[in-house]
């Protein structure tokens, strides 16, 4: 896979006629992912196909349409399928490297066109090792529920190459910190039509080692579905293992603890001194090479970042098992929303920050009419803050943007502009904040007086020997879950410094090769970049044309299902007609309001305050517009999600992982949002 640089997977570009049209991008190809090992599909997606190229008689070649029935017909059959994997293993083997084959069938026979080398990211290698029994991967569970929030939509290869590793990594470690043993050929991370989904089967049996946890729990926390396929998997579970290495397990999560908070301290200071350090250089004025050494500085940095935010999260999951454990033993009967009551008001949660800043600048906003009429009439997708009258608000936006100013919506998205360079959604607030009332006294006494009944129930619930160790299990989860937040905040400050040589990488290779365009690194790898930068001959532009291309496909494909197996299928999601849409309960309580449906940060201005806000995925980016919402619904997430906890800090009404609610629901809609049933009912238009 050349976008993906998975290499026990073979991508099948096929269409009807000569192949001049595919290679100009003209008409969209059939494209087929097969398992090398097995010859299994992955995924297959079905182009239009809708012109072809024949050769004329008279000399030349002609365009004719494709009959409506072929268009939507499989170009290849499964024997055509089989052949062609093996021709590629054949070939890739002759060579020693991956190749791109240009192939063709006539006559029924296979013909070898032109095979040439490419650049492949070396970004998920299959490893050596494998299982006794190979995986039947028609039965693979597969979900973005959750990972699908924090990088929702297809992601750029640059991006893809920055996070497949980290996140394949970071569930590895989290796995280990609990004690279970991790597969060595185990694939967690995969994608689908550049999304990004994991492999729930994988994930079941890995947890499915903990005897008194079963997979459920955490796979619903995250938002995941729990298909009858897992069942086979947790039926063949053996805790031998992890109850052998239990004594180890306890030992290093305990000593890891003990260390944690010192070595956090320590690595503040390092990513401030380093944050300074960056983000003092202008990478306009470094030769080739000093750019190369700021990208992997850059790069190093994620890697610092990341090692420390994995251990929190592996010590926040473990937490969260131990004590969802507990609950079920000695709370069952608070019901389900007892837990998001347990952790609701956090106090002090990195990423609801900006909301609340932006809160108190609108009230320093409406003491300065002319600033806030300005903010309320002007187009705010050209609004700038050096547009702003100067006072006491404009200098607060000012410090906004120093501090804040490296989030945005899709941030996990190095391709993504940042609220530095795109306020809209930032000023879109104010707006909304100028006309609407909130009292966030009153809110935060509320959800102080909820955490401390559910700390009363709690304390009632459970044996008088366990209460100390129960309550300081539920400080640890409370102290972890802040962590995670804090530290996940730099990671994407990381990912914006990534940004920054980006763009001026991308500068560069576009004065030397105009047709790349301005975004040419977005469609480039880590490596590529890096190889860029070392040998200015390098050319890149067919390459990142051709990966432009299946990028803006992929991105014009609907959405695939948030869970589905083995592979995804061909048809569209159906919008609901159903009055009452059912999601999970993500923060508590009871709104109504007009729906309003924004898709991207261009559409926040539209937003009015009071209105329910529906988006596919809340990432943290859409965090501080929560705040002037009646409530908020979203496609994807779970309780555990970054938006979740964001929302119960906000005490804003919420129901995640509702399927299809941008599809089901329009504008004006007016529903009823059920933050503890988690249902959305659709009261009229």
């Amino acid at each position: 896979n050349p976008l993906t640089g998975d290499a026990g997977e073979v991508v099948i570009n096929a269409a009807y006629g000569l192949g001049s049209l595919v290679v100009d991008g003209r008409v969209t190809p059939d494209t087929y992912r097969v398992d090398k090992a097995t010859g299994q599909l992955r995924d297959r997606v079905l182009g239009e196909k809708a012109q072809q190229t024949l050769l004329d008689r008279s000399g030349g070649v002609r365009e004719v349409a494709v009959a409506p029935a072929e268009r939507e017909a499989p170009a290849l059959s499964e024997q055509q399928l089989l052949q062609l994997t093996e021709l590629a293993t054949r070939v890739e083997s002759h060579f020693g490297n991956a190749r791109d084959v240009e192939w063709a069938f006539a006559e029924h026979e296979l013909y070898v066109l032109q095979a040439r080398p490419i650049v492949v990211p070396s970004m998920r290698t299959r490893r050596s090792s494998r299982r006794d029994r190979p995986v039947d991967r028609r039965k693979i569970v597969w979900s973005n529920a959750n990972v699908g929030e924090a990088l929702p939509g297809v992601a750029t290869p640059f991006t893809w190459s920055v996070l497949s590793q980290f996140s394949e990594l970071g569930f590895r470690r989290a796995f280990g910190a609990m004690g279970c043993a991790v597969p060595r050929d185990a694939e967690l991370v995969g994608d689908f039509r550049g999304r990004i989904y994991i492999n729930l089967t994988e994930f079941s049996a890995i947890l499915s080692q903990i005897p008194w946890i079963h997979p459920t729990a955490l796979i619903r926390l995250g938002g995941g579905q729990y298909a009858s396929e897992l069942d086979e998997v947790v039926a063949e579970r053996s805790s031998t293992g992890f109850l052998l290495r239990l004594p180890q397990t306890i030992s290093r999560y305990a000593r890891e603890n003990f260390r944690l908070e010192a070595r956090v301290e320590e690595f503040e200071r390092y990513f401030s001194d380093e944050r300074m350090r960056i983000n003092g250089i202008d990478p306009r004025l470094l030769e080739p090479s000093g750019l190369d050494r700021m990208l992997g500085d850059v790069e190093h940095l994620l890697d610092e970042t990341g090692s420390i935010m994995l251990t929190a999260y592996a010590n926040l999951l473990s937490a969260v098992l131990v004590l969802t454990g507990l609950l079920r033993a000695f709370a069952r009967s608070q019901g389900s929303g007892f837990y998001r009551e347990l952790l609701s008001g956090l106090q002090d949660v990195d990423s609801a920050r900006p909301g609340f800043v932006l809160w108190q600048i609108a009230q320093l906003a409406l003491h300065e009419p002319e600033l806030a009429e300005r903010i309320r009439t002007a187009d705010l997708r050209e609004l700038a803050v050096s547009d702003l009258p100067g006072g006491r608000t404009r200098d607060a936006l000012t410090r906004f943007v120093q501090d804040y100013g490296f989030r945005g919506i899709r941030e996990a998205e190095i391709a993504a502009p940042r609220w530095s360079e795109d306020p809209t959604l930032m000023f879109a607030t104010l707006r909304s904040h100028l006309g609407g009332t909130i009292d966030l006294v009153q809110r935060g006494r509320d959800l102080q007086s909820v955490r401390e009944e559910a700390e009363e129930k709690l304390k009632k619930s459970v044996p008088f020997a366990l209460r100390p160790a129960v309550a300081k299990l539920l400080d640890l989860v409370r102290h972890f879950t802040r962590m995670r937040e804090h530290l996940r905040g730099h990671v994407v400050e990381v990912l914006g410094m990534f940004r920054r040589v980006a763009l001026e990488a991308s500068r560069r290779i576009e004065a030397r090769e105009p047709e790349a365009g301005s975004d040419a690194v977005f469609f480039l790898t880590l490596g590529e970049v890096r190889r860029v930068l070392y040998d200015e001959n390098e050319r890149v532009a067919i390459r990142v044309q051709r990966r432009r291309l299946e990028y803006d496909r992929n991105r014009a494909l609907p959405d695939p299902p948030t869970t589905f197996v083995g592979f995804p299928s061909d048809d569209l999601a159906v919008a609901s007609k159903a009055k009452r849409l059912r999601g999970l309960a993500a923060s508590r309580g009871v709104a109504e309001g007009r729906v309003r449906i924004l898709r991207d940060a261009s559409q926040a201005a539209q937003f009015e305050p009071g209105e329910v806000l529906v988006v596919a995925a809340a990432d943290t980016g859409w965090a501080p517009l929560f705040l002037a919402a009646s409530a908020v619904v979203t496609e994807l997430g779970g309780p555990l999600s970054h938006a979740a906890i964001i929302l119960r800090e906000y005490a804003v009404p919420a129901v995640v992982n509702v399927a299809n609610a941008t599809r089901s629901l329009r504008d004006g809609d007016v529903v009823r949002i059920d933050g503890d049933a988690g249902t959305v009912e659709l009261l009229g238009a």
